[in-house]
């Protein structure tokens, strides 16, 4: 890990959105996948709504087809980094790794939470030393309790774009260059849980 890797403020814990209209229902982040995709690309693309698999049309490969995958939900850990900044207060930035204990359940285990170029959120195999930091507005500057929910975060990416919901061709994206304000829940695993990290 870089040098400004602060393992005291790391946490482990799943990932939920809400919009801003006032609906209290959260449905934890999952990624896309297909079981025969025609190439690496067409995986792991982060689906924000509910459910457990997906079907309508979707860009795959080279054109839009109709698709039918299933779904991957989703647990992170949050590796804090430490950013220098002109003011006395520091600044902090998350890695996302994808972890979970069911590791045979899970095809995304260890892959990192980035973007594509177009802005759309994705799972891909990364070095950790060159994964992006993500800005968590609301998470302050203390490592969350155990077991513990805390509400209405931003997230925004290493360039500065606020992340969204972003609904196309039927699919709900997250991205940071277009679509509608989303919040985020991080709901903490609890004090048993069991990491490599």
């Amino acid at each position: 890990m870089p040098p400004d890797f602060i393992p005291e403020l790391s946490f482990y814990a799943s990932l939920h959105w809400t919009l801003p209209n006032g609906q209290t229902e959260l449905h934890g982040l999952s990624a896309t996948y297909l079981d025969e995709a025609p190439s690496a690309l067409d995986n792991g693309w982060i689906y924000c709504s509910s459910g457990d698999s997906y079907s309508g049309k979707k860009r795959v490969a080279l054109g839009l087809d109709e698709v039918a995958g299933r779904l991957v939900g989703l647990h992170f850990w949050f590796a804090c980094h430490r950013i220098a900044s002109s003011s006395d207060v520091p600044s902090y930035r998350y890695n996302l790794r994808v972890f979970q204990e069911q590791a045979h359940h899970n095809p995304f285990q260890f892959y990192t939470l980035d973007k594509s170029r177009n802005g759309y959120l994705a799972l891909y195999q990364l070095n950790p030393f060159n994964a992006p930091l993500w800005e968590i507005n609301g998470l302050g500057a203390s490592r969350p309790e155990a077991g513990a929910q805390v509400d209405n975060l931003t997230l925004v990416s290493a360039e500065g774009g606020r992340v969204r919901r972003l609904v196309e061709d039927g699919f709900p994206y997250l991205s940071d260059r277009a679509g509608h304000d989303a919040r985020f829940t991080a709901r903490i695993a609890p004090a048993d849980f069991k990491g490599p990290w």
